[in-house]
């Protein structure tokens, strides 16, 4: 079936919809799968799909195609599905011969869908082949040109003279496939979307940053529409309810207004908020234009970070290095790009349509796939040579006592016998027959109901009922938190249901963040102790502490009232950036500057420059 929601465009380097140049150029179409009929000349795991008029012997979903040049496509994808294609249209039986050489993938093809991937293999050889994936081209009739070169940073792959087999593979489905082209030519950058106004560019070691806000008088929705607000709105409308533009600089980039936030604590306001003209909270309908100039200290590969909600365009010399031409939540989106030494141009094209509002860029040495301690905002210059990371001391370790799940009945009150809060907990663990075990980290989950947490490698339970969804239970964790830093440092927890953290003694500077309970934030700051004092499936509660390179003896109090039942205990030597609390585990590691912004002259040239897909080429001057 065709797959009707919206998901994120990712246009990662290297898969840019250009038209190919003249070369060897093997061009398949889609309905000229193999003859010999399921599993054999292709794959199809559904019912038959199309208008029947091709091919009807056969289970593959082709149409009459509305594209270029007419002919037929194939729709109805899924993921697995697939077909090996020929050069002989009525026979059907005929692999393409090629002339040799180094070939890069293009491919035709239309989706209201984005971020689909699919592949194509050669000989049977999963090793020979070449990824693709196709963006959000608006709608099932909407056709473009997709060039791929490998995800493996743009290397083709090597073909020998002579025939070969060519099959194209479904990795995610819902996409119309029209064709398939092998080719020589080298696939070519996109120039990023024009910015004609004069917008910031940057000063010494900072960001250029333009707002356009436009106060409910329009949408943004892609990246057309806020190249189009800033292009058109340079300066406030005068109206009192019209479009406003804010213009400044910024050492990196860290915006946060609501919902998600990304990676960072400590973020700044939208500048309209700063203005005063959007209440902060509620910002909606904001386009946005940062440029700077990189440093790259080395050759080599490098990965950018844009955590945004909602889409974007990040460009470097004015060629597009990947987008987001969709609505989206505050998710991370890994862009490698390889880079020579040198001074290169920056930009990134963002905007927040409707609901949550973020932004953060960030950058790390080499070819990354997940968030790690690597990454730092672009422009980061880091305070001290090293970072502390909370640990528990090693002797006397981590003591974890569970109570017996369901055995629980309150002494003043024979029929009660469901923990509902923390003073029950404690009560609990006095009157209930309890399990004590050392152990190295708090990250449990009920292996038949509930969880895991946010952070992998969860166990049971001290006490775990096989088969049985454990309820009514509290556990207490002890032991010495060890600091090898002064500094400002973040604890937290996360569970279902509510839990305490006690830091002995000790007072905590406020909550960075809490879950809600009932429309309100639920974790507080009681005493030395941050409480999440109520029965929910997240009780994740984080609270920020500034602690003297030493010991300091803690508590941890979850209780499980009832349905599914995890806790974790962790801590963070940076707002947004957490790992589990564990023994032995204090250390310092080095802290490091992010890529350096550099001054940049009154006039930044933004036009994209020609280059192949094997490096982003530094500016010349």
């Amino acid at each position: 079936m065709r797959i009707g929601h919206i998901m994120a465009a990712v246009l990662l380097a290297g898969f840019l919809a250009v038209a190919p140049a003249a070369a060897d150029v093997i061009r398949l179409e889609g309905e000229d799968w193999k003859v010999g009929g399921e599993g054999v000349g292709y794959h199809d795991d559904a019912s038959k799909s199309g208008d029947g008029s091709y091919r009807p012997g056969d289970n593959v979903d082709a149409e009459t195609t509305g594209d270029v040049g007419g002919g037929y496509n194939i729709g109805w994808t899924n993921a697995g599905e697939w077909l090996i294609l020929t050069v002989d249209p009525g026979t059907w039986m005929t692999d393409p011969t090629f002339a040799g050489g180094d070939y890069y993938l293009y491919t035709r093809a239309a989706s209201p869908n984005g971020n689909k991937a699919f592949h194509v293999e050669i000989d049977g050889n999963p090793a020979a082949s070449l990824s693709g994936v196709a963006a959000n081209t608006g709608g099932w009739g909407n056709y473009t040109t997709v060039q791929s070169c490998s995800p493996f940073h743009l290397t083709p792959l090597t073909l020998g003279a002579g025939q070969h087999e060519v099959k194209f593979i479904m990795d995610d489905g819902g996409i119309n496939f029209n064709w398939l082209e092998l080719s020589t030519t080298v696939p070519a950058y996109v120039p990023n979307r024009a910015i004609t106004a004069a917008v910031p560019q940057g000063g010494m070691g900072t960001w250029g940053v333009r707002e356009v806000w436009l106060n409910g008088t329009g949408s943004l929705g892609n990246l057309e529409q806020v190249r189009d607000a800033i292009n058109t709105h340079t300066a406030d409308s005068g109206d009192p309810l019209g479009v406003r533009v804010a213009d400044y600089t910024a050492p990196y980039i860290n915006i946060w207004d609501s919902s998600g936030r990304g990676n960072l604590g400590s973020d700044a306001y939208y500048e309209v908020v700063n203005l005063g003209y959007a209440t902060r909270g509620s910002v909606d309908g904001v386009g946005m234009v940062m440029s700077g100039q990189i440093e790259i200290p080395a050759d080599g590969v490098y990965t950018f970070d844009v955590a945004s909600d909602d889409g974007f365009e990040l460009s470097i010399d004015g060629n597009v290095v990947g987008e987001v031409n969709a609505g989206k939540g505050a998710t991370d989106v890994f862009l490698p790009a390889k880079l020579t030494a040198g001074t290169h141009d920056i930009r990134v094209l963002y905007w927040e349509g409707g609901g949550g509002a973020s932004v953060e860029v960030l950058a790390a040495a080499g070819d990354k796939t997940a968030m790690d301690n690597d990454f730092r905002p672009i422009g980061y210059v880091a305070p001290a040579p090293f970072i502390g990371v909370p640990g528990i001391k090693a002797a006397p370790g981590l003591t974890v006592t569970q109570t017996t799940p369901g055995a629980y009945v309150n002494p003043g009150d024979p029929l009660d016998t469901s923990i509902n809060d923390l003073a029950e907990a404690m009560t609990a663990l006095t009157v209930t027959p309890t399990t004590t075990v050392a152990d190295t980290v708090v990250n449990y989950h009920d292996q038949d109901s509930g969880g895991p947490g946010s952070i992998p490698g969860d166990s049971a339970f001290p006490i775990d009922v096989a088969g049985t969804d454990d309820n009514n239970f509290a556990l207490l964790a002890e032991g010495t938190i060890e600091i090898l830093q002064d500094g400002t440092y973040y604890f937290g927890f996360q569970g279902d249901d509510g839990a305490a953290l006690r830091i002995t003694g000790q007072t905590w500077n406020r909550i960075v963040e809490t879950a809600d309970f009932g429309g309100s934030p639920g974790g507080v700051i009681d005493g030395d102790a941050i409480v999440f004092d109520h029965p929910t499936g997240n009780s994740r509660t984080i609270g920020e502490i500034d602690l003297a390179a030493g010991e300091y003896p803690f508590e941890f109090l979850f209780f499980e009232l009832a349905g599914g039942a995890y806790t974790e205990l962790f801590a963070g030597y940076m707002e947004g950036v957490y790992s589990l609390l564990e023994v032995d585990g204090a250390m310092l590691i080095p802290d490091h500057d992010g890529l350096e912004l550099v001054p940049e002259p009154a006039t930044l040239a933004l036009l994209g420059i020609g280059g192949m897909c094997v490096a982003v080429f530094r500016r010349r001057r």
